[in-house]
């Protein structure tokens, strides 16, 4: 490819985003997740962009966003950098914070200096809003979990990096990159390893490794098949002991009838009868101590022999 072909194709790829239009996308994305458009390893299905397509124009008529390049390449973005934000907040980095009213990572400027030298994919994110974090990670945060959310990065062109976003005061997503492409570039580290790109060059540093994505797909379908086990088997383990405790109380009560029914004036031939009957069925049983009165009780046990035709 000449370097013309290669300008315009960087100029179809670039497309500034309103801040509406972002609001939209975001809502398209967790209606994907409702409708069940993520596989089981987190990642979306095949044509999910188109299904965006549709959805934008449907609330933008005529709006000429396109799944390719331009939603894929929103939906990239958008991931890229709440990961970056998920991994400031993360166990592996000090000194970070969010403020949840201004949507925003706080920190001190020097400490985010020197965070974005090994994780240039933080970089413009510095007193930025990203007032979208909450729901992206409803839509991302099975993929970060996982460790599938870095899996676009290393792939990402400076175009993409340098995709601009329009933003106001009025809660735009705030998140450009000022200067040129020199600046922009000046900020890339040049250490690189086995499996990154030079964004300089274009070049590898190594040969890249292919994840087995078929292997990740069937480990995480296995722990979740192990979790939904774990908690049908924490549920039946409440159920069996509820039984048992049942079971308990009514053997209890069971050794009182034959004292309770003889403190209520029955002869001894109605007590040994009623104890009979009583004491074989746990419904009767909960029903004669249901009766909270000597009165009542008598009543029910006199009942009881008759419809038995013992009186």
């Amino acid at each position: 490819m000449d370097g013309s072909s290669e300008n315009q194709s960087v100029k179809a790829t670039k497309r500034q985003w309103t801040a509406e239009e972002d609001a939209v996308l975001v809502q398209g994305l967790l209606k994907l997740v409702d409708d069940g458009w993520k596989a089981d390893a987190g990642s979306f299905k095949p044509g999910y962009t188109k299904v965006l397509e549709k959805y934008i124009l449907n609330k933008f008529p005529g709006c000429t966003l396109k799944a390719n390049p331009h939603i894929e390449s929103r939906v990239k973005r958008l991931k890229s950098q709440y990961s970056a934000i998920k991994d400031m907040l993360g166990p592996s980095a000090s000194g970070f914070g969010w403020d949840d009213t201004r949507k925003m990572i706080i920190v001190e400027k020097e400490i985010y200096s020197q965070w974005c030298k090994s994780h240039p994919t933080a970089i413009g994110l510095f007193g930025k809003p990203f007032p979208h974090f909450d729901s992206l990670d409803t839509v991302f945060g099975k993929d970060k979990a996982s460790g599938n959310a870095a899996e676009d990065t290393v792939d990402m062109p400076v175009q993409m990096e340098k995709e601009q976003f329009a933003s106001t005061e009025g809660g735009g997503s705030g998140i450009n990159l000022d200067g040129d492409e020199d600046d922009f570039l000046s900020q890339i580290p040049e250490t690189q390893t086995a499996n990154t790109t030079n964004y300089r060059t274009g070049k590898r540093g190594g040969k890249r490794v292919k994840h087995n994505d078929d292997g990740s797909d069937s480990f995480l379908t296995s722990v979740n098949k192990l979790g939904e086990c774990f908690a049908s088997g924490v549920e039946n383990m409440k159920q069996l002991s509820s039984c048992f405790m049942h079971e308990k109380v009514t053997a209890e009560r069971r050794n009182q009838i034959v004292s309770i029914l003889s403190e209520i004036g029955l002869s001894d031939d109605d007590v040994v009868m009623a104890s009979m009957l009583i004491t074989k069925d746990n419904n009767l049983c909960d029903c004669f101590f249901a009766m909270n009165t000597p009165e009542l009780r008598k009543k029910f046990v006199v009942m009881l022999l008759r419809n038995n035709g013992f009186q």
